[in-house]
């Protein structure tokens, strides 16, 4: 054995030292004697190739393995063997160590104190269940931006964990039964399961009556580590945690979409900021009313910004009239207990309705509140509401219809109208309208535009469910979303998009832009000289066999892919005429495009960009399919 060149290898193979020394990491390191060492901290950090054998080295005497192989993105061995009886730290030892992922569960960790950011960002999982952390007072982002992790360490000791912040930030594939954990004495839980997305598992039973911050805790907004967001899964009852010593619940359920369960009962009484707390949090819906707002806006916080302490708090969230008006009457008032209303609060419910106008005006009048909600003229409920919004008036109006299957009718102005869940029949009416059907199976009307806006269109928005859409007059932009949707549009130059699902989409008269993007679509131009464009799957398109039909220009015809097109007059496939050209700026340079006749009639019926790469062209005419190639 050759004996290790020092107790202290803290930094020896760092990638910075090896810069600063000219030091080389030897081929022999497996042969070293570290029986004698005590600190191997940041020993191998951003060593990025270094892949040895190491497993039989002796580390009964370390103490420090902080960093070890931070940013070690090469390793990968076998180290399960080592004596780690005396270590104390293990902050960052895999941390961005890509390529670990060995069994390292018999691990004595008993003197462990910080397993902070041990595992983060890296691919690290296995079964570590047995380690005893019984001494470990920090968690902080242990699992955090590790996207595989994914073990059973729910009867882990934690119950001298102070710091459980960011845990499990971005660990997207973590779902594991933690509710038995110790969290008597946690004082932060900022960011824990921020952007955890498949993390849906009871902990409602937590103490968490040390717990002073919990702001992001169950933020659905993983997007700043990965490119690709997932949303998150957490809906669960924590309606019974004590959370009489938390002080900041900024962004705690911001961009969660499935979270919605009572919190009614909490005691709010210090929380100095809640801004963004639900923001995004499109399910929650749930009267907040009984909230103590005492300690609101007061605090470390710059005076500067104490206004903003509940901004965009229930924006774009679930809350319905309803709620919102109990929420707001109970803001309103003094309860017992409570100290304060806070004064001159920015609350910016620019999407939410009310129709509590007392309690809506005391808090904007009495303590200078902005609140910025909607009044809500027309009954609006959860339920299934009829709405037909005035036709007389100087603007077009802004109306939410939340849950239930609502039956709503715009003005004659610029309206801006969302359904929500259900299955909806929204009318756009007169004017320039933007319409989101939202979840369920709605239909989706546009409208007919006023003598002021006829060059103007619709915006319609289909959302989740088989949704059935008319643009009707105007200049529309129509897009079907999610599920097999129905697409129709009138007079007016459109664009139609199908998104994912199988798609009927239809044009009318005048020059429109069909996509069909994802799924076996059914694209008929309309009267007019359309562009048509499939995306993938098998799509069929169709042609009136009319005149007036006008040619249609396909941008993405493929035969092997099941495309076909459809004649809807009369023919054999002896009644085409195939013909080839190169069309400036159509497709690629030097590739023709290809036009097919109807010799009977005339009509040239398509014309595919890029066609002649084509080695079938198949078209269906009435029950028959027959490919022009063949």
């Amino acid at each position: 054995m050759i004996p290790a060149p020092s107790t202290d290898l803290s930094d020896y193979f760092e990638y910075y030292t090896l810069l600063r020394t000219g030091r080389v990491i030897p081929d022999n390191l497996s042969d070293w004697d570290t029986s004698a060492v005590t600190d191997m901290n940041r020993m191998f950090r951003g060593a990025k190739d270094f892949n040895q054998d190491i497993g039989r080295w002796d580390t009964s005497n370390v103490q420090d393995m902080s960093f070890k192989f931070n940013a070690a993105h090469s390793f990968n061995q076998d180290i399960g063997g080592w004596d780690t009886s005396g270590v104390t730290n293990l902050r960052y030892m895999f941390n961005s160590a890509s390529s670990f992922n060995q069994d390292i569960g018999d691990w004595i960790v008993s003197n462990v104190n910080s397993v902070e950011s041990t595992f983060m960002a890296a691919s690290f999982n296995q079964d570590i269940s047995r380690w005893d952390t019984s001494n470990v007072e920090t968690m902080q982002s242990t699992f955090s931006y590790n996207p595989s992790f994914n073990q059973p360490i729910g009867t882990w000791d934690t119950s001298a964990v102070k710091n459980m912040s960011n845990t499990f930030n971005d660990a997207r594939a973590f779902n594991q039964d933690i509710s038995d954990w110790d969290t008597s004495a946690v004082t932060t839980m900022q960011s824990m399961f921020r952007g955890a997305s498949a993390f849906n598992q009871d902990i409602g039973d937590w103490d968490t009556s040390q717990v002073t911050t919990m702001a992001y805790m169950f933020d659905g907004d993983n997007t700043h580590y990965y490119s690709d967001p997932a949303p998150t899964s957490f809906n669960q009852d924590i309606g019974r945690w004590n959370t009489e010593n938390v002080t900041n619940m900024f962004g705690m359920f911001r961009s969660n979409p499935v979270f919605n369960q009572d919190l009614s009962d909490w005691d709010t009484s210090q929380v100095q900021n809640m801004a963004f707390m639900f923001h995004g949090a499109s399910s929650f819906d749930h009267d907040l009313g009984s909230w103590d707002l005492s300690s609101i806006g007061l605090g470390d916080q710059s005076a500067n910004y104490a206004h903003l302490s509940m901004d965009h708090m229930l924006t774009n969230s679930g809350m319905s009239p309803e709620n919102f008006d109990k929420t707001l009457e109970g803001w309103a008032r003094l309860d017992p207990g409570e100290t304060r209303i806070p004064t001159d609060i920015v609350l910016n419910a620019t999407d939410l309705m009310y129709s509590n106008v007392a309690a809506y005006t005391t808090l904007t009048e009495t303590y200078g509140w902005d609140i910025g909600a909607t009044y809500n003229a027309f009954g609006v409920t959860s339920g299934d509401d009829v709405i037909q919004l005035p036709g007389i008036q100087a603007h077009g109006l802004w109306l939410r219809a939340f849950a239930g299957n609502d039956d709503v009718t715009g003005s004659a102005f610029q309206d801006q109208l969302f359904g929500d869940a259900g299955n909806d029949a929204l009318r756009g009416g007169q004017g320039q309208d933007t319409i989101h059907g939202g979840t369920g199976d709605d239909v989706l009307l546009g409208g007919l535009q006023n003598s002021a806006l006829v060059d103007l269109g619709d915006w319609i928005f289909g959302g989740d469910g088989h949704d059935s859409i008319d643009g009707q007059g105007g200049n529309d932009h129509l897009r079907g979303e999610y599920g097999n949707d129905t697409i129709l549009v009138g007079l007016g130059v459109d664009t139609v998009i199908g998104g994912a699902g199988n798609d009927v989409l239809s044009g009318g008269a005048w020059s429109d832009a069909i996509f069909g993007s994802f799924g076996d679509d059914y694209l008929n131009g309309g009267f007019g000289f359309d562009r048509l464009n499939g995306g993938a799957g098998a799509d069929r398109f169709y042609h009136a066999g009319q005149a007036g039909h006008g040619t249609d220009w396909i941008q993405d015809y493929a035969a092997d892919a099941g495309d076909v097109l459809v004649w809807g007059g009369t023919g054999a496939a002896g009644d085409f005429l195939v013909q080839r050209a190169e069309t400036a700026n159509a497709g690629t340079a030097g590739v023709q495009e290809v036009f097919i006749t109807h010799k009977p009639s005339g009509i040239m019926a398509w014309a595919l960009v890029d066609g002649s790469d084509q080695t079938s062209l198949m078209v269906q005419v009435v029950d028959a399919t027959f490919d022009l190639l063949a």
